[in-house]
């Protein structure tokens, strides 16, 4: 899930021929980086127009016919977009419900050229994407802006809590009822630091948290969703036994591994889990059906 950098090379090779003679062959360097250059400056120059137009960036997924469609608002992880979430979209879609993708990173130029943001300030873009989400489900026909479910992925955690506890960010978008239902796959042990700026209160929404077991994040969102519980929505809260951090990416096929520096500091492993994806596709639609109808 990292980025891959080109390493350095030498400009030159001897290549020895048969009749004995050694001929200086230059190796063409230009060529070998000629599609990374090209796909560095796309990215950048693409990403500045877009960043002149505005910084809210999304794709919009319905299913045939006229709606309006229940829909559901989907924010990536920390490492940006993956094709796991265009998988989810087509899930949700099947369903009967609209899905929107918000890419919090691409018109910002982050997960590339400039890295990823700080955790704060992941939150805090995340809050602002909303509200342009939330707009743009209201001013659209075809979905219904009063059976919205916001889904996050570790950081999306950020966008998903403001939008359940913060009532705040929904009038900001004119919007007059209520979210309707969320859900959170492994979120984000950031809601656990004392430095955080995630929001706190109770969740006004029901509620589905899906984690692995030997996800490092674990112990902290065991004690965390106790603080957003609320007694008058249903809170829900799956562990699947040996699964990781990520375990619904098939292309996190090889584990990878690093330190959390938290309080106290953890390991976090990536690792794509079949079984719990799975599993993970059944209790959502379960959850969905139920409460975001």
């Amino acid at each position: 899930m990292g980025q891959k950098f080109w390493g350095p090379v030498s400009p030159t090779h001897l290549a020895i021929v048969p009749d004995g003679r050694e001929i200086l062959k230059e190796r063409n360097i230009m060529k070998r980086l000629a599609l990374p250059i090209v796909a560095v400056l796309f990215y950048v120059l693409f990403g500045a127009l877009n960043a002149q137009a505005g910084q809210y960036n999304s794709n919009l997924h319905t299913p045939d016919g006229r709606g309006p469609f229940p829909v559901v608002i989907l924010s990536h992880g920390r490492g940006g977009m993956k094709p796991a979430y265009d998988s989810w979209a087509e899930k949700i879609v099947s369903w009967g419900f609209a899905a929107l993708i918000v890419d919090h990173y691409f018109n910002r130029g982050f997960g590339f050229g400039k890295g990823y943001p700080r955790p704060s300030e992941s939150v805090d873009i995340r809050k602002e994407d909303l509200v342009s989400a939330l707009k743009e489900i209201k001013s659209n026909k075809k979905l219904d802006n009063s059976r919205i479910t916001l889904a996050g992925w570790s950081a999306g955690a950020g966008l998903v809590l403001s939008g359940i506890i913060d009532d705040g960010l929904r009038k900001k978008a004119g919007l007059e009822n209520p979210i309707k239902a969320a859900v959170l796959f492994y979120p984000h042990s950031w809601a656990c630091s004392p430095w955080s700026n995630y929001p706190d209160g109770p969740a006004n929404s029901d509620l589905l948290i899906l984690y692995g077991s030997n996800d490092g994040g674990l112990t902290c969102w065991k004690d965390r969703a106790l603080k957003i519980r609320s007694k008058m929505y249903s809170h829900i809260f799956k562990i699947y036994e040996g699964a990781y951090h990520v375990f619904d990416f098939p292309n996190a096929s090889n584990k990878k591994c690093r330190t959390i520096r938290g309080r106290p500091p953890y390991e976090l492993c990536l690792l794509y889990d079949d079984e719990a994806h799975q599993k993970s596709i059944a209790d959502l639609k379960a959850f969905l059906m139920r409460y975001a109808c």
